[in-house]
């Protein structure tokens, strides 16, 4: 199988933006809720892009929220939908530049299927919590969206990228969803990773891969 690229290329950025608030926000609320019943005080979104995520939970909590991304244009979205109360910092998961336990909480969505090193995304998340946090990952992100809705909402050039990248997830993986990790996999995954995490939960429905882990 082959991995998707893992970054969104900066073309694609306001296109991305657009699918993700008609389509995903319902999708970023439950996540909020889910990460809102942990009550975390210091917050880290990995892969935050737009951080309508944060924009979500920073609704629910007071708590210090970062969001790191490896894509720059992001930043201009981000500082609109989290209204200046979360930090930005260009980023790349497998190096994330914090100290070892500086966050009680980790969350990512629509990150891990676009990993070639899984493993490392893990250890780090593992190296920055602290003894007791947990870290939830869901992936993918399923920003699904008919053609007609997205005519409606993307100018002609954005519509164009919107197509191309719905054709090529479909041709390459039968669905617009992209593929994402088994059960099993993730298991092997953890196993095979410098970590300390507990499993608490790991589900997958409708296409979306749900892990909750625990830090000993």
């Amino acid at each position: 199988m082959e991995y998707l690229p893992e970054r969104i290329p900066n073309e694609c950025v306001e296109t991305y933006v657009k699918i993700s608030e008609y389509a995903g926000r319902e999708f970023y609320r439950s996540v909020a809720v889910e990460v809102a019943s942990l009550n975390p005080k210091r917050l880290l979104d990995i892969g935050t892009g737009h951080g309508i995520l944060l924009s979500e939970i920073l609704k629910l909590l007071r708590c210090e929220c970062v969001g790191i991304d490896c894509t720059r244009t992001f930043f201009k979205y981000f500082t609109h939908y989290t209204k200046g109360k979360a930090y930005f910092v260009v980023a790349d998961a497998y190096l994330l530049p914090f100290k070892n336990c500086s966050f009680d909480f980790v969350v990512s969505t629509g990150v891990l299927h676009a990993l070639r090193f899984p493993e490392r995304f893990f250890e780090e998340i593992s190296r920055v919590l602290v003894s007791g946090g947990f870290t939830l990952v869901k992936d993918p992100t399923p920003l699904k969206m008919s053609l007609d809705k997205a005519k409606r909402i993307l100018s002609d050039e954005e519509f164009e990228i919107f197509k191309t990248y719905r054709d090529f997830n479909i041709k390459l993986f039968g669905t617009e969803i992209p593929w994402t990790f088994e059960k099993e996999d993730v298991i092997e995954i953890l196993k095979s990773s410098d970590t300390d995490f507990n499993l608490i939960k790991i589900d997958k429905r409708d296409g979306v891969l749900t892990i909750l882990l625990r830090k000993s």
